[in-house]
């Protein structure tokens, strides 16, 4: 969706990709377009829906010494920028590598709940005896944070199973410092 973090809307989505010099990038910018705008998007209306509602993504392909095949997607709300990069890699697959400042690296499929949460002592064990009081696995986890000093922590958990919309909420409400709580399904 076009809202970042509960900071505002974004109308420009910057896309670069490395590993793929020479290729027409039109189909992985109407991926991108279905992904940020969401809900009745489709890859047939994509990109009108994104010209009706004054979304626009710049493509570019960059060469990275780093990695290859990435995919870096950055937009500014709200005077703060948001940044998510991910690569596919052909021993291990697709993988999230950086969400803001964090650098991860996470597999993407199955069922996914992406955390902001204060980074406070005992965080993970509460939101791991919570879910387990509702049945539901933690297949993964990982998590980062931009700095030793930094307040917040950005989390990662694979699940085995659905989320219910109560569960999520109670999860905001009884694990203090969650600042953002996602499930996302790949």
């Amino acid at each position: 969706q076009r809202r970042v973090h509960g900071a505002g809307t974004a109308n420009e989505v910057h896309m670069e990709v490395s590993g793929l010099e020479g290729v027409d990038l039109a189909p992985l910018t109407t991926c991108v377009l279905k992904g940020v705008l969401a809900g009745d998007a489709s890859y047939v209306n994509a990109h009108a829906l994104a010209q009706e509602r004054g979304l626009k993504v710049n493509a570019t392909s960059i060469v990275d010494a780093d990695v290859t095949h990435l995919i870096r997607l950055r937009t500014e709300v709200g005077g703060h920028q948001f940044t998510v990069e991910g690569a596919h890699f052909s021993n291990v697959g697709d993988r999230l590598l950086r969400v803001d400042c964090c650098a991860l690296e996470v597999g993407l499929g199955g069922r996914m709940l992406f955390l902001m949460v204060a980074n406070a002592p005992g965080t993970i064990g509460k939101l791991g005896t919570l879910l387990g009081s509702h049945s539901i696995s933690i297949n993964s986890i990982q998590s980062g944070r931009p700095d030793a000093s930094s307040e917040a922590v950005f989390m990662v958990c694979g699940v085995d199973s659905d989320i219910p919309a109560p569960v999520l909420e109670e999860l905001k409400q009884t694990i203090p410092g969650v600042k953002q709580c996602h499930l996302v399904s790949i």
